[in-house]
């Protein structure tokens, strides 16, 4: 047995959205449970399953009493909705520290424990009253968990810059929200997510940006499944741009729209944290936001004045032309 164990842990709450599972859900409860950090509460809200997914988790509450399944109305909420009922959960009943789980993946047993090492040693740097998210990589695997990419991040080309942390998540969302941990101090803030955010770790991390700190730990602490049921997987740019695709245009067309809500998102962050960040951070959110109601030439001045940048050239190119066709909101 890890000694680790045998040290007194600060309570972390695993929040884990369920939906018609049954294929994997089991797997990543027992991953949870095999963790060497031994001192968390797992929470999870089924939404309406069809499938055996809530018998596999009574099966797993009858023999771990860290795990509790809350009650849940008829209605379908969906990921985003789901994820804000946990939230608002965790919240309620004082979560120090917040882990964000999906269904389908494995943890490796050191996981946990190696984020809230982290954690701790940033709030002992700054102050716990500061809002902080400690994210991982992850590595990519099929259905039987066989290797595909060894670090999710190289493959999507993504990149953690320090200091651009606002320019690079305004565009782009770069944190995988079943690879973070937060404090309270973070979730006081991004709790309630609002209605019309895009996704919810996209939410959190953007809170996170606004008004405290962000942290990459270069380390693939996740088995991170594909497969055709995936609520949000593995982008391909080559499957984007393959000519011999028919979806090519749909995919543009469907990046653009996503794009357009980027600005509905920074208006809700702006109404959230704009009285509790700095007033340049503030300033910076609220003159994105606005891209949409300018004509073309303000648009692409302000968009080189705030060196909006994604993380690799492709996904640049495409930013720059979703300015150039975004239309203007009067």
């Amino acid at each position: 047995m890890s000694t680790e164990r045998n040290i007194p842990q600060k309570i972390v709450y695993i929040l884990l959205a369920a939906f018609n599972g049954e294929r994997f859900i089991g797997e990543q409860i027992s991953s949870i449970r095999s963790q060497t950090y031994a001192n968390w509460k797992l929470i999870i809200r089924d939404d309406g399953s069809t499938d055996k997914t809530k018998d596999i988790i009574l099966k797993h509450i009858q023999s771990d009493s860290r795990i509790k399944l809350i009650e849940s109305d008829q209605e379908q909420k969906g990921c985003v909705r789901n994820f804000a009922v946990l939230m608002a959960y965790a919240k309620k009943n004082h979560a120090e520290y917040i882990c964000f789980s999906d269904q389908d993946d494995v943890w490796r047993s050191e996981k946990i424990s190696i984020l809230i090492k982290q954690m701790e040693a940033l709030e002992s740097h700054f102050t716990k009253t500061m809002p902080m998210l400690v994210y991982s990589d992850l590595e990519v695997v099929d259905e039987q968990l066989r290797l595909i990419y060894t670090s999710y991040m190289n493959q999507q080309r993504l990149s953690h810059p320090e200091f651009e942390t606002l320019s690079r998540l305004l565009v782009e969302n770069t944190v995988t929200g079943c690879a973070m941990l937060i404090n309270r101090a973070l979730l006081q803030i991004a709790s309630p997510i609002p209605n019309t955010i895009i996704i919810h770790d996209w939410w959190v991390a953007l809170c996170a940006a606004m008004t405290g700190k962000l942290y990459f730990v270069d380390k693939p602490l996740i088995k991170y499944r594909q497969h055709q049921n995936n609520t949000i997987g593995l982008t391909s740019y080559s499957q984007i741009f393959n000519p011999r695709r028919f979806l090519v245009l749909n995919k543009l067309i469907g990046s653009h729209r996503n794009f357009c809500n980027t600005f509905q998102q920074a208006r809700e962050l702006l109404n959230r944290t704009g009285d509790i960040s700095s007033l340049e951070r503030a300033q910076y959110v609220k003159d994105f936001s606005e891209l949409e109601l300018v004509p073309l030439k303000q648009r692409i001045a302000t968009y080189k004045d705030l060196k909006l940048s994604r993380s690799n050239r492709i996904t640049n190119l495409l930013l720059l032309l979703h300015i150039i066709i975004l239309r203007r909101k009067r």
